[in-house]
């Protein structure tokens, strides 16, 4: 049980000391062969690995005698106070990450330091292969696109996005005069900027994995409300919903035209959709959501002492100790969740299971599942699960029958679908070796 309704969920022209263009390539095909991406030096401190989408460049973060290192591709960085947030472009093969250098931050791209400044947020390598980040001077707020920089502006926090043609950015600002925030839409270049509606705050930004829709919550005169953003039409058009006393827990859809949240008015909860409001009255609490390309909404609460699953306001499931997981397939026929013991009831000793339910059948028990996923034929269901210390990635059908699980490494990060959907690939590490491995569905 992840979360609780009722907890709000909720410089002028500055040089570059290098010129942030990301030289453009046609991406390369998905990597459908197991391959050894990096060793670990020795004397050096493994922290978290990061593995590029199609699976041909991994980061390292490692540490050695309380400093950082980023390692790229076996290529070792310069010795930092701190680093994080790598980002890859895999069709022309270049990388970027922040590093900390005392009290200032930059960006490095391809082993190229940028800029220093006091704070830097959302480094991202568009699309279009353009290097884009929010950068914090003093009390002021910069965006830096390639060799281009925006004027100051003051944020709470500059949340920066990229349509998914890497044409466009959208980040938060602040009008401080009337202490407003309302949500700005450039060109790449920074040019031809548009200003959206001004809301009193705006927080809890969402993007689809498309980037196509951004999803926020707003505030206004006491009110609160959800506000979708359609990066696909030009300009900054927003589509403001209903105004409730309070908003929680609001999910968007995988394809970003559709949006649920709890909503309270006048005392009363509902659950809310663009086009339904459903009264929660019987609920003694309200969980999770997730919603269907096809607007469908999954929600789970407690109702007496029993955990139940509700689809568009029909309990589907019910009397699980926790379900979590709430996962809609592709075409939004099926859906699946992960079951498993309540970490709210008391016992002598912690019990760990899971077992995973997709469309009413369960699956057999593991120690942990995470992160479940249809795959993009919707036929059979992909997850990373854990028995026993030992991780590995299997692969069920939708009566929830397991088809294969395969070999187990000391850690896996994720999985990636090819855009063919005929493969399956992940990375893992195996000692001090950081492999991608590809595997066929």
């Amino acid at each position: 049980m992840r979360s609780v309704f009722l907890m709000l969920i909720l410089c002028a022209a500055v040089v570059l000391s290098c010129e942030n263009k990301v030289n453009s390539s046609a991406p390369e095909a998905f990597n459908k062969e197991p391959r050894l991406l990096t060793t670990l030096p020795s004397g050096y401190e493994f922290v978290d690995a990061v593995f590029s989408d199609a699976g041909f460049q991994v980061a390292s973060v490692l540490q050695k005698d309380g400093k950082a290192f980023m390692s790229i591709n076996s290529v070792l960085s310069p010795m930092y106070d701190n680093v994080r947030s790598p980002v890859f472009h895999d069709g022309s093969g270049q990388y970027a990450f922040v590093a900390r250098k005392g009290a200032k931050e930059c960006v490095v791209l391809n082993g190229r330091e940028g800029e220093f400044y006091d704070r830097i947020e959302r480094p991202l390598i568009t699309s279009e292969a353009r290097l884009v980040y929010a950068a914090k001077r003093h009390d002021k707020w910069f965006i830096i696109s390639g060799d281009k920089v925006s004027q100051a502006f003051d944020s709470p926090r500059p949340e920066l996005y990229a349509s998914p043609d890497g044409r466009r950015l959208a980040f938060i600002e602040q009008n401080s005069a009337a202490k407003k925030l309302n949500l700005r839409v450039c060109s790449s270049k920074l040019k031809d900027c548009s200003r959206g509606r001004e809301y009193d705050e705006i927080s809890d930004v969402f993007s689809n994995p498309s980037g196509s829709h951004l999803a926020y919550r707003v505030v206004k005169d006491g009110k609160q409300a959800v506000v979708r953003f359609d990066f696909r039409q030009p300009g900054a058009v927003e589509h403001e919903g209903r105004w409730y006393e309070l908003v929680g827990n609001f999910q968007l859809s995988n394809n970003g035209e559709h949006a649920a949240f709890f909503g309270r008015r006048m005392g009363k909860h509902y659950l809310v959709t663009a086009r339904d409001e459903w009264p929660c009255a019987d609920y003694n609490m309200l969980f999770d959501i997730s919603v269907s390309d096809k607007g469908g909404v999954l929600y789970t609460g407690v109702i007496t002492d029993s955990i139940i699953l509700s689809l568009d306001g029909k309990v589907v499931a019910d009397r699980r100790e926790s379900i979590d997981n709430l996962t809609f397939s592709g075409d939004s026929e099926l859906f699946l969740f992960v079951a498993g013991p309540c970490p709210l009831t008391p016992r002598d000793k912690p019990v760990e299971f899971a077992y995973l339910v997709i469309d009413g059948h369960e699956s057999k028990k593991y120690d942990k599942i995470v992160g479940p996923l249809f795959s993009p034929d919707n036929a059979r269901v992909v997850f990373r699960a854990r028995t026993e210390g030992r991780r590995f990635v299997v692969v069920a059908n939708t009566a929830g029958q397991i088809l294969r699980e395969h070999s187990p490494y000391e850690a896996i990060w994720g999985f990636k679908f090819s855009p063919d959907g005929k493969y399956v690939g992940y990375g893992v590490r195996n000692g001090r070796e950081l492999w991608w491995k590809a595997e066929k569905l």
